[in-house]
């Protein structure tokens, strides 16, 4: 003779759900858990992009800047590009001038007419130059020239410092060691 087979008590079926409830309340917060930390990782990754390009910017500016430096009252950084007039000559001209500064939460290159936005979000711009002997002030500028540009850029809170070498052919820098900035 056959068994009769009985459906499911309400028991089970009540701890049946209450496992498959346990089970995707787990894996929907795994799935949370990993779509946000995907998203704080590319935000991390478009920052440090953003800061790469503001250091390789600065660095080719400064690299073709012929002087660099900066008057207390402006709030800004000034780059020099001098153009030769007569090539049996030693006097130069200024050929254009830029500035770097801060305007609200960006970072600015500023030219005659225009200007180009170098970085975004900054909520700290400092900047110290530097002589053979420590600290340049434009009071020094007749007897020195900076030859370190110290820039501490803050961004949501995170500082990140750099150090540009005003390198200049006709007055080379010896470097030696590490600095810690």
């Amino acid at each position: 003779m056959r068994k009769k087979s009985y459906p499911f008590t309400l028991l089970e079926i009540v701890i049946a759900l209450s496992l498959l409830g346990l089970v995707m309340g787990t894996l929907f917060f795994s799935l949370k858990q990993v779509l946000l930390k995907n998203a704080a990782g590319q935000a991390l990754k478009q920052k440090i992009l953003h800061l790469e390009l503001f250091r390789k910017r600065l660095h080719d500016l400064l690299l073709e800047a012929d002087r660099v430096y900066s008057e207390p009252s402006s709030g800004c950084i000034s780059l020099l590009f001098l153009e030769e007039e007569e090539e049996e000559s030693s006097l130069y001209r200024p050929h254009r001038m830029g500035f770097l500064y801060r305007k609200g939460n960006q970072i600015y290159l500023g030219w005659e007419k225009q200007e180009e936005t170098l970085l975004d979000n900054v909520t700290e711009f400092t900047w110290k130059l530097c002589d053979r002997k420590g600290y340049w002030s434009s009071e020094s500028s007749a007897t020195s020239h900076p030859v370190l540009l110290i820039l501490t850029v803050e961004i949501q809170k995170d500082p990140f410092s750099y150090a540009f070498f005003l390198d200049r052919p006709n007055d080379p820098i010896i470097y030696r060691g590490r600095t810690k900035i």
